[in-house]
């Protein structure tokens, strides 16, 4: 049962990572908002609990705690992304001549996709990015949209983290002045947080459309080049 479990890089960046971090900052949050509560609190002298924590079990459990986490949480950073973070940092992000040059080069390559499937299989095809992202799937072609689809999500769970903590921050006990430098601080981080997995996002739909195209190119010329033979 467990061979068939395939853990893929949206499972640790995502998920996992993003379940530790939570759990790391409540935890900050905690210690600065109650610094003697962890001090105080009985159960933590308990001879049985230190033992369980001591132990390697903890380990697979905790494990476990973090996916759990990030699994929940992650609903909740696509609402905000959408309604939230795209309001507030959207309206920051730089118009450059590069972004303008990937966006033609993301047409180009889509319509030479659907040009395949119009030829070869006389399919119109309108969802090109989802029957793409399909084959690069069933054909295992490549996996670096992978690699960008973890780093998107992983960068806009920080970004929402980093903008929940610049708020939490004004429940702190600290001077006035103290707290705005460090809302500002999280703010500014959240947007480089927010710019970085818009920055992933945009590489993945090229990256399966590249994937696609260099598979069946590939494909058909070996296919092409074994039927020369015979």
């Amino acid at each position: 049962m467990f061979d068939k479990i395939r853990i893929t890089l949206w499972d640790i960046y995502t998920f996992l990572i993003t379940g530790f971090i939570l759990w790391l900052c409540l935890s900050v949050y905690i210690s600065l908002l109650c610094p003697d509560l962890l001090n105080d609190s009985s159960i933590f002298k308990d001879s049985y609990l230190k033992l369980f924590l001591e132990s390697n079990f903890i380990i697979l459990i905790m494990l476990v705690i973090f996916i759990i986490t990030g699994l929940v949480f992650e609903p909740f950073s696509v609402f905000f992304q959408r309604y939230i973070l795209d309001k507030i940092f959207g309206h920051f992000l730089p118009k450059t001549d590069r972004q303008s040059s990937d966006q033609i080069d993301e047409i180009k390559l889509k319509l030479k996709i659907k040009d395949i499937y119009k030829d070869k299989l006389d399919l119109d095809v309108e969802n090109i990015y989802q029957i793409s992202k399909e084959y690069v799937d069933y054909f295992h072609a490549n996996n670096s949209w992978m690699t960008f689809m973890s780093r998107f999500g992983f960068y806009r769970n920080l970004s929402l983290v980093s903008l929940v903590s610049s708020f939490l921050v004004f429940s702190l006990n600290y001077q006035f002045g103290f707290k705005v430098l460090v809302f500002v601080c999280f703010f500014f981080v959240s947007f480089l947080f927010y710019k970085r997995s818009k920055e992933f996002y945009s590489y993945m739909a090229p990256s399966i459309y590249r994937s696609v195209i260099n598979h069946y190119t590939f494909h058909h010329r070996t296919d092409g080049a074994v039927h020369d033979n015979k």
